[in-house]
């Protein structure tokens, strides 16, 4: 595997991470976790595409 594909590869899973920890904290503050897991999900994904694409 290439460069590009395992730092594209990392941001996924360190974005899937983060959003675990992101969707545990907004139960815990009583907030819509669906919404901010997507949105922590999908900065992920949009950030490893885009430097695929780009590089």
């Amino acid at each position: 595997m290439g460069r590009r594909r395992t730092f594209a590869a990392l941001t996924l899973v360190c974005h899937a991470l983060l959003a675990g920890f992101v969707v545990r904290d907004a139960r815990q503050r009583d907030r819509d976790a669906r919404l901010w897991g997507l949105v922590t999900l999908g900065t992920g994904v949009i950030g490893a595409l885009a430097y695929r694409a780009t590089r």
